[in-house]
């Protein structure tokens, strides 16, 4: 009997290792498996320099090309997340190929929700023959770029960030579409970073576009802010033809809800002969005044007058 106890307690001990066993694997190949999605740029990181190591990161760089050249026309998240963090990465070799990639790639994930992100963070990763690569792609675009979600977001960081010479086509593609351009929710913000970043005479055909259409421009919702933009970062000149287009409406425009906006920066930025005329035209009887400081809009433009 007590052989046979101590035989049925060896079974028993050699049974539980052989059904506890596949468990274990389970668990350890799921902590594999959620190992093994990679954080590439900080995985990389954090492997010591051996030849397994460097075999690795080659994988991972040729891994990143294929990547890369498969998003040409879509993008995922987490594709995008593995390329900017690559693009961040220390690996010059790695970043370069992943540069490459992208430049050659570039208007069609400029076009995509996520690519769109890839693209910015390559312009902001690169130097300046890299950046204007990456611009010369929008070449032939522009007006394509400007009306899309994604690309104007890649149009507006390659003008911020290029020396204006290498962007001057946008203002070229961009001639004679300024005032549909400004009442664009997207264009709007284009033509924002061109009076930013771009010297006068090379915005100079675009601010006589917008002159043209002032008033009209003044009042619409998207417009209004390219007007403001000229009004900040314009000429002497281009002040003081707003000013003069502005003054024998000013009473009207500053009760409107958005073109009230356009005229308290007027204030702001016109020199004091226009501001002058502005307050002239304002104050011309004690009730059209009143009138002013009782409306819901009004109001703040004749704080602004009397803040001069």
């Amino acid at each position: 009997q007590q052989q046979q106890q101590q035989q049925h307690q060896h079974q028993h001990q050699s049974v539980v290792p052989s059904l506890q066993m596949p468990v274990v694997w389970q668990q350890n190949a799921a902590s594999s498996s959620s190992s093994a999605q990679p954080n590439m740029g900080s995985w990389e990181s954090s492997m010591p320099s051996t030849p397994h190591s460097s075999s690795m990161s080659q994988t991972s760089s040729m891994q990143s090309a294929s990547l890369v050249a498969a998003s040409k026309t879509r993008c995922s998240a987490r594709e995008a997340d593995v390329m900017v963090m690559q693009l961040r990465s220390k690996d010059m070799a790695l970043k370069r190929e992943v540069l490459e990639q992208i430049v050659s790639g570039a208007w069609s994930l400029a076009l995509t929700r996520h690519g769109c992100r890839v693209v910015q963070a390559a312009v902001d990763a690169a130097d300046t023959s890299c950046r204007i690569a990456l611009a010369d792609s929008l070449k032939g675009h522009v007006l394509e770029a400007v009306r899309s979600p994604h690309a104007n977001h890649v149009l507006q960081k390659c003008v911020a960030m290029l020396p204006p010479d290498h962007v001057r086509f946008v203002l070229t593609e961009i001639q004679g579409h300024v005032r549909d351009s400004a009442k664009h929710p997207f264009g709007c913000r284009v033509l924002e970073r061109l009076l930013e970043h771009c010297p006068y005479w090379m915005t100079q055909g675009l601010a006589m576009e917008v002159l043209g259409d002032v008033v009209d421009l003044a009042r619409h919702p998207y417009g209004n802010y390219v007007v403001q933009h000229l009004l900040e970062h314009g000429q002497a000149q281009h002040r003081r033809a707003i000013a003069q287009i502005l003054t024998p409406q000013i009473s009207r425009l500053a009760r409107h809800k958005i073109a009230s906006n356009v005229v308290e920066k007027a204030w702001l930025y016109c020199d004091d002969e226009e501001r002058q005329a502005m307050r002239e035209m304002m104050t011309g009887s004690p009730e059209e005044l009143a009138s002013l400081e009782h409306s819901n809009y009004g109001s703040f433009v004749v704080k602004e007058m009397r803040r001069r």
